[in-house]
């Protein structure tokens, strides 16, 4: 029992070592060869399921306070092992971003879905790799048309709180397409989320 307990602590103290903010395949190598070495040893039920510890030693970490917009470039990693993005981020269509450390027991990722904008979605996942809470963040039209122009924003403070801005502006027109003086308005609608100590993503 002893020596269990003493594996189990080196498993989760190599993880957080080593599989923090580096990204690289090399390093990579060496976390997972240190975590499967160590289950092998005798560590017969880990806390963490070794697939998902892999899929996270392979996501960036991000500091906080992070914002981004609905037009702005996020550059997302495509070297990601395919057979885990498939199990674990939830959709064929999303990429891991980033993840964001905790100090509870659940896991933060923010996937990107890459359309015409990049769509965040911020999941929540336990140890075993199951989503515990999703939420989906941009999902007006954001551009400009004739007499509309739409922008969408998040910000993730270091407390895990999430504020969402919509902000709209809206005109006349003439048959030129020309913005009729003294007709445009603006609309701005602000949401707060919180993500409590379970892992569910609330509306405030």
């Amino acid at each position: 029992m002893i020596v269990r307990k003493a594996l189990l602590k080196l498993t989760v103290l190599v993880f957080l070592t080593n599989c923090s903010n580096t990204g690289s395949n090399k390093s990579n190598s060496v976390v997972n060869n240190a975590v499967e070495s160590t289950i092998m040893q005798g560590s017969t039920a880990p806390d963490r399921n070794k697939e998902f510890s892999r899929y996270l030693c392979e996501i960036n970490t991000l500091d906080l306070p992070y914002e981004t917009s609905c037009n702005t470039f996020n550059p997302v990693t495509p070297e990601y092992d395919s057979a885990l993005v498939s199990k674990f981020a939830g959709s064929y269509t999303e990429i891991p971003f980033r993840r964001i450390h905790t100090n509870h027991s659940y896991e933060i990722i923010i996937n990107f879905i890459i359309a015409d904008n990049y769509v965040p979605i911020v999941k929540t996942y336990g140890e075993t790799g199951k989503i515990i809470s999703s939420r989906r963040f941009f999902n007006g039209y954001c551009g400009e048309d004739p007499g509309y122009l739409h922008y969408e924003s998040i910000r993730i403070a270091p407390d895990l709180t999430i504020t969402q801005t919509d902000s709209t502006w809206t005109w006349q027109i003439d048959s030129l397409d020309n913005e009729l003086p003294g007709t445009k308005k603006f609309e701005v609608i602000t949401t707060h989320y919180c993500i409590d100590n379970s892992g569910e993503i609330l509306k405030r």
